[in-house]
């Protein structure tokens, strides 16, 4: 697994503990073992400090709201670890589609990097610029 598929799984267990669910406590069995399969991710990726933030809680049973909270840390720091976010990652952290990602490359608000096989990669100091700049705009 890479760090897409794993910032990937992340966010399917978010969801799917969904704390709104009629079923929410007979759910809170689940997880344990899914925080726990994340610290194994974790440790085999070599990314030891979610590997330790996922194994402080892992002691008893968690509720839902409390695992997503877990899950949702580990997303965060995922997410400062990558040098580089492709299109979809980067469209997440602007929180636009992909097609306004493109709508902003191809209107010279954003000038990605070229990455493998002539897909964009986008810097974080990139997208954090954007941001700062577009939340002038809205002031």
């Amino acid at each position: 697994m890479n760090i897409n598929g794993f910032r990937r799984w992340l966010k399917a267990q978010i969801v799917m503990f969904d704390d709104d669910t009629e079923c929410a406590g007979d759910r809170a069995d689940e997880t344990v073992p899914t925080i726990r399969e994340a610290e194994q991710i974790a440790l085999k990726m070599g990314l030891p400090e979610i590997a330790r933030h996922c194994a402080t809680v892992t002691t008893t049973l968690l509720a839902l709201p409390v695992a997503q909270e877990v899950l949702s840390e580990c997303l965060a720091m995922l997410q400062s670890k990558t040098p580089y976010f492709d299109s979809t990652a980067a469209a997440d952290y602007l929180g636009v589609t992909e097609k306004s990602l493109y709508g902003l490359v191809e209107r010279k608000r954003l000038t990605p990097l070229r990455g493998p096989r002539r897909t964009y990669r986008f810097t974080r100091e990139q997208l954090d610029h954007y941001l700062a700049e577009n939340s002038k705009l809205h002031l």
